[in-house]
């Protein structure tokens, strides 16, 4: 969906909500979120090297084997390992619809992006019996911020209605696309057959172009719990995850994205606490 639509779905569907509002509530929202990307693998598409390395001719530890197919050096990312740790914090307001259903819409700040690490390393045996090690290192730190819209259903669960969970949908707007870090690192050391060190060298790139839509857009899901503190005051704690519909890279032909394809989308998970406030 073209992003300016969804965010004019996502306007109208905030405004048309309040007037089926039975009790009313307004909160905060904040604690940490933890971001990464997915999408980015393409087993056909053919890494972006640095300009002054001629894909044609590797360094061996990047050479795969004549029976196993090209290994996936720009994309070996982990869910969980890569993600970066950032802050949100959103004010939102909650309508009940019917007795279990309710609606919330809200306005926030939240932290995305990767904080990506990968690394192989290679050891040979030549045939004066020196010994060659090699390692290859591979840095992306990317960092994206957004203000965000989301707009949500929550429903309630259990005969007090304290639990619930939670589907919707967000569209965000960029505030900051920083690439922190950029690095692609070759490392070669050459012992002889004694251990002693005969060469050492080391070849490294930095990478500082790329460009990022201005919009994300995507589904959200999750579920949580309030606790009332008085009655009208409630505390409470959730978790939620946001997975983006919308691929984040602009400007790709000309730039790429940090080695990454053009279907990279956004993911992030956010845990902290709300409190709510009844205002009828």
């Amino acid at each position: 969906m073209n992003p300016i639509r969804y965010f004019l779905v996502v306007v109208f569907t905030a405004l048309y909500l309040p007037g089926y509002g039975q009790k009313i509530k307004v909160g905060f929202r904040t604690g940490i979120s933890f971001g990464n990307f997915y999408a980015h693998h393409s087993p056909s598409e053919r890494p972006r090297f640095p300009s002054e390395m001629d894909p044609n001719e590797l360094p061996p530890i990047l050479r795969p084997a004549a029976d196993q197919p090209p290994p996936s050096y720009y994309y070996e990312t982990s869910l969980g390992k890569d993600m970066r740790s950032g802050i949100f914090s959103h004010l939102f307001m909650e309508w009940e619809l019917e007795k279990r259903l309710s609606a919330e819409m809200g306005l926030g700040y939240s932290q995305k992006g990767i904080d990506m690490k990968y690394s192989m390393y290679s050891t040979s045996i030549n045939s004066d019996n020196a010994t060659t090690k090699l390692s290859y290192q591979f840095n992306r730190n990317l960092r994206l911020d957004y203000i965000v819209i989301p707009v949500n259903f929550l429903y309630k669960l259990g005969r007090k209605e304290r639990f619930y969970v939670l589907a919707g949908i967000y569209h965000s707007i960029a505030t900051n696309f920083l690439i922190k870090t950029s690095l692609i690192a070759i490392e070669e050391q050459t012992f002889d057959s004694s251990g002693q060190l005969k060469t050492h060298a080391v070849s490294n790139s930095m990478h500082k172009d790329a460009y990022a839509s201005i919009f994300d857009s995507g589904l959200v899901g999750g579920f949580g719990v309030n606790f009332p503190l008085t009655k009208k005051l409630m505390l409470g704690m959730d978790i939620r995850s946001a997975v983006g519909i919308i691929s984040i890279p602009r400007k790709y032909e000309e730039y790429g994205f940090q080695g990454f394809n053009q279907t990279t989308k956004n993911i992030n998970f956010e845990t902290g606490l709300k409190l709510l406030y009844l205002l009828k």
